[in-house]
């Protein structure tokens, strides 16, 4: 029980981890969409740093699905 608690934790943690890297990463791309300058290359990039992070955020719900449905199932 203990060790799924934390194996979940840890899984947590790395989609936390990954999505703040992929908002880190689109931040001055972000400014330059704003500002003008981006090029299609940019806007590439920031398309895949955008669907990276939706795609670990559905990966921490179904990580907080996960948890809740093993708590309730012992």
């Amino acid at each position: 029980m203990m060790t799924d608690i934390i194996s979940f934790a840890v899984r947590a943690g790395r989609l936390l981890l990954l999505m703040f890297l992929c908002r880190l990463l689109a931040k001055p791309l972000i400014d330059a969409a704003h500002a003008g300058d981006l090029l299609f290359a940019g806007r590439g990039i920031l398309v895949a740093l955008a669907l990276m992070s939706s795609i670990c955020t559905l990966a921490l719900i179904k990580t907080v699905v996960d948890v809740v449905i093993n708590l309730v199932g012992s």
